[in-house]
């Protein structure tokens, strides 16, 4: 459990330092319209529309779900994390609906579903793949019966 929150935190800290390498520009909303005062350099998200506090939002509901699993007894947050995360994708999905239907080009669900395709599949083929492989190795590996009985 504890090497569970030392990687954790290790890898808070390694993200940390590479947010802090990156130039920042005002952040922007779905509508084009800044999210705090353009004058205050303490309110900038960094080049790509990236926005920290989402992120931390997203850390929160990732540990939340994390310690669940983890058998932590002061943690019963983790279906609350999953809301979280579900709140946020919400959020960020109206977000780029609303940039395409303010551009020039207009809203389309092929493009819209293409670009999703293109960014979550090639992920979700590596994961399923790993999982077949780890499958295979471990039923394989068991006793005869548990085989003979599939």
């Amino acid at each position: 459990m504890l090497v569970l929150v030392l990687v954790l935190v290790a890898s808070v800290e390694s993200v940390a330092v590479h947010l802090q390498q990156r130039e920042v520009v005002p952040a922007e909303g779905p509508l084009g319209l800044p999210m705090s005062d353009p004058d205050s350099s303490s309110e900038r998200a960094p080049a790509g529309g990236y926005r920290a506090d989402i992120e931390g939002l997203r850390g929160v509901a990732v540990l939340a779900v994390v310690l669940y699993h983890a058998g932590m007894g002061t943690f019963g947050g983790g279906y609350v994390g999953v809301d979280v995360f579900f709140v946020i994708s919400g959020f960020l999905i109206t977000g780029l609906i609303l940039k395409d239907l303010d551009s020039a080009r207009g809203f389309s669900f092929l493009a819209f579903y293409a670009r999703r395709a293109r960014r979550i599949l090639p992920a979700a083929t590596l994961v399923l793949i790993a999982t077949v492989l780890a499958s295979v190795a471990v039923l394989l590996a068991g006793p005869r019966e548990v085989i003979q009985g599939l």
